[in-house]
């Protein structure tokens, strides 16, 4: 995408959604062995084959922070908290960097970026959040028929949010593999899924258009 944008005039408005289904950020309250119980005895009651598992889910998460670092480097704001994006996004400096083939800021400083570019991320993880009602419950207004089906499909009596919360993370944090899902597993995943997109991408959607919709023009400033 850098490097498609890279001879064309501009200005450009560029946001990536990226999928995070990864399960084991459910949970931040301590390290999961903690959050199971077992710190003291995992070593002695666990398989090769589950150490194997943890492992390889350990490196991705590894890799996952090293790609979020390396994009955070280049001039792309990965910050999910939407109320800081009138200033993040649009804020120039008027000084240059390094040319980089990977590096955004300079086609942000010279203004042929509106803002800069901008990663939503959908992560089952962001449904936990405590707050997610607070922030987002408000877009699901006139959609209720479809968030209550999808409550009833997942035997949630009610759309209180504490409960409904303890009652997805127990579900998605007990899928064993993506391989072979479970129907309480696809039901459980539905429901996430139509949060993050009818409450938190409608929200984040909204929240990004605010904030670029109305760019100061940029003279002046050449970057070699």
């Amino acid at each position: 995408m850098r490097a498609a944008l890279d001879q064309s005039e501009g200005p450009h408005k560029v946001l990536v959604i990226a999928i995070d289904a990864t399960l084991d950020r459910l949970d931040t309250n301590g390290s999961r062995f903690q959050q199971r119980g077992n710190e003291e005895r995992y070593a002695f009651e666990n398989t090769i084959v589950g150490h194997g598992v943890e492992s390889i889910e350990s490196g991705v998460a590894l890799m996952q922070d090293l790609g979020t670092n390396f994009l955070e480097g280049s001039g792309v704001e990965t910050d999910q908290i939407d109320t800081n994006w009138a200033n993040s996004l649009t804020k120039r400096t008027g000084t240059c960097g390094p040319a980089s083939k990977t590096s955004w800021t300079n086609m942000f400083e010279e203004g042929r970026l509106v803002a800069r570019p901008l990663i939503i991320r959908l992560g089952l993880r962001d449904v936990m959040n405590p707050d997610f009602e607070g922030q987002y419950g408000a877009n699901l207004v006139g959609k209720e028929a479809r968030f209550d089906e999808l409550l009833r499909a997942n035997a949630i009596a009610d759309d209180n949010w504490q409960g409904l919360r303890r009652s997805l993370q127990k579900t998605l944090a007990g899928i064993d593999t993506d391989f072979v899902l479970t129907e309480k597993n696809r039901h459980a995943l539905d429901l996430a899924a139509y949060l993050l997109v009818q409450a938190k991408l409608a929200g984040d959607i909204a929240a990004w258009n605010a904030a670029v919709h109305d760019p100061k023009p940029v003279t002046g400033v050449t970057c070699h």
